[in-house]
C-alpha cells in the first residue's frame, strides 16, 4: 500500500517466477495499476507464472474516503491510521484467494 514496496514485491516475485514457482499478487484496483503493465510484459515477454488478483478494499468500513487504497491517496497523513485499519480488514478476503 505504499509506493516504496512496489518494486521489492515485484523483483520477490519475478524471483519465484523465474525458479518455477507460480506466484500470485494480491491488490487492490486502484493499485492494480501499479502493477499490471509491469507483470504482464513478464508474463508475456518471459513467460514467468505470474498472476494478479483483485480483492476489495473496505475504504468504507474503516470510513476512508472513495480511492483511498493506498498511502498516496490520502488526503490527510492523518487518516494512515484507518487504511491500517482496512488492511487488517482484508485478512479474511486474502485467507479465501490464497485457499
Amino acid at each position: 500500500m505504499s509506493p516504496g514496496h512496489q518494486i521489492p514485491m515485484i523483483d520477490m516475485t519475478r524471483l519465484l517466477a523465474a525458479h518455477g514457482v507460480k506466484a500470485t499478487i494480491i491488490t487492490t484496483p486502484l493499485n492494480k495499476s501499479r502493477f499490471h503493465s509491469i507483470i504482464n510484459r513478464d508474463v508475456i515477454d518471459q513467460q514467468l507464472p505470474i498472476s494478479l488478483l483483485t480483492s476489495d478494499f473496505p475504504f468504507a468500513a474503516a470510513n476512508l474516503p472513495p480511492n483511498c487504497q493506498n498511502l498516496d491517496a490520502l488526503p490527510s497523513r492523518d487518516l494512515s491510521y484507518k487504511l491500517s485499519k482496512a488492511i487488517m480488514m482484508m485478512q479474511p478476503q486474502a485467507d479465501d484467494l490464497i485457499r
